[in-house]
């Protein structure tokens, strides 16, 4: 994704997804670089969503923004680890303190 940063922050990574499985990890990437590693767990259901939070500084201006799923186990499995229905990005609450 094509992502517009106004402001060098911190930034609150939001995901909702559903497992039936043992869930996964997201790498979250911005311009090829891990910014954080968010994991995913069972959820009850492949429709029973739940949100799952991150943290990244990221600086002002135009990135791109790329979320890689692995397995919680197996780095080679492409198994079924989870449904993806959304994310959200957010400047954290003291963000006007940053630089």
């Amino acid at each position: 994704y094509n992502i517009c940063v106004n402001q060098t922050c911190f930034y609150d990574i939001n995901i909702l997804a559903a497992s039936n499985a043992n869930g996964g990890f997201i790498d979250v990437k911005i311009d090829g670089r891990v910014v954080d590693t968010i994991r995913t767990t069972f959820t009850g259901g492949w429709q029973t969503y739940q949100t799952f939070s991150g943290l990244a500084e990221l600086t002002e201006g135009t990135h791109t923004l790329r979320l890689e799923f692995r397995h919680p186990t197996n780095p080679t499995s492409f198994g079924f680890l989870m449904n993806l229905d959304s994310y959200t990005l957010s400047a954290t609450p003291n963000c006007g303190a940053c630089n």
